[in-house]
């Protein structure tokens, strides 16, 4: 995973940075050492994670709720956090 992304739009500074592809620093997730990942969505503001269980993790910023914890404030998960509401209701994730 990437740790830090820099800062895309016209506040990042001139025009060339801005047409350029972001350069993070990768970054270990070690948190995905102890899951059995099939597939991982990865997007600007919040993640996904499916493992070979159909079970699905997410994490980032989950404003409005988007990632599926029950809360629609303006809340952050630093690493992946299951969603237990589909776990709970036996529901088997294939895609997100």
């Amino acid at each position: 995973m990437w740790a830090k992304i820099p800062r895309l739009g016209t506040k990042s500074g001139n025009l060339k940075n801005q047409l350029e592809m972001p350069k993070g620093v990768p970054k270990r997730v070690t948190e995905f050492d102890a899951l059995n990942v099939k597939k991982l969505r990865i997007g600007l503001r919040h993640s996904a994670v499916i493992t070979e269980e159909g079970d699905l993790y997410t994490f980032g910023n989950g404003n409005w709720g988007v990632l599926g914890h029950g809360n629609e404030n303006s809340i952050r998960f630093n690493n992946p956090k299951l969603v237990e509401g589909l776990k709970k209701a036996g529901v088997k994730v294939k895609d997100v």
